[in-house]
């Protein structure tokens, strides 16, 4: 079929791929629990909170969330003060509250109270609707064993990168 103004030759479908501008990333997560069952959830925030995400200024290194009545919260995760001209500004370590579906909570929680889990805040971002957002993941503390086999297994696999890329 040949193209003509009347009949124009339709365009490809592109892929579009899923934007996510980072704000802050908890390294120490990975480092410090076993994590399962990632969670995109979106938080509470007022004004200026979002305005001092933007500009970067979000900590999530101990920041965990926590389930009661259904109901979650987000404790110790820093949202810096905005400076740029805002005179009332936000509470920076304030309980916010995590928006989620309350089957997830409840399963969430229940995974909590039954196996000693912790619900972890790994990656705090804005989604391809410019919303932020937050990946929580179940955590289970790992020991200095499992941390030290998890070093192990990483200078194995960087050494046998290193020997394939000498060899070729």
């Amino acid at each position: 079929m040949r193209a003509s103004p009347n009949n124009p030759k339709p365009k490809a479908a592109r892929a579009k791929l899923p934007f996510r501008r980072s704000v802050s990333v908890n390294k120490q997560a990975r480092r410090n629990f076993l994590l399962s069952d990632f969670l995109e959830v979106g938080v509470a925030l007022v004004s200026s909170e979002v305005k001092a995400a933007r500009a970067g200024s979000v900590q999530v290194t101990d920041a965990y969330v926590q389930v009661r009545g259904g109901v979650a919260t987000l404790h110790n995760c820093h949202f810096g003060r905005y400076r740029s001209g805002y005179t009332d500004s936000h509470e920076e370590k304030r309980v916010r509250r995590v928006l989620m579906h309350k089957s997830e909570a409840r399963k969430l929680g229940a995974a909590v109270d039954r196996q000693g889990m912790t619900i972890v805040v790994t990656k705090v971002y804005f989604n391809e609707d410019n919303r932020l957002k937050m990946e929580v993941a179940l955590a289970k503390g790992k020991n200095v064993r499992d941390k030290r086999q998890d070093i192990k297994a990483r200078d194995l696999g960087r050494d046998v990168r290193r020997e394939l890329k000498n060899w070729g």
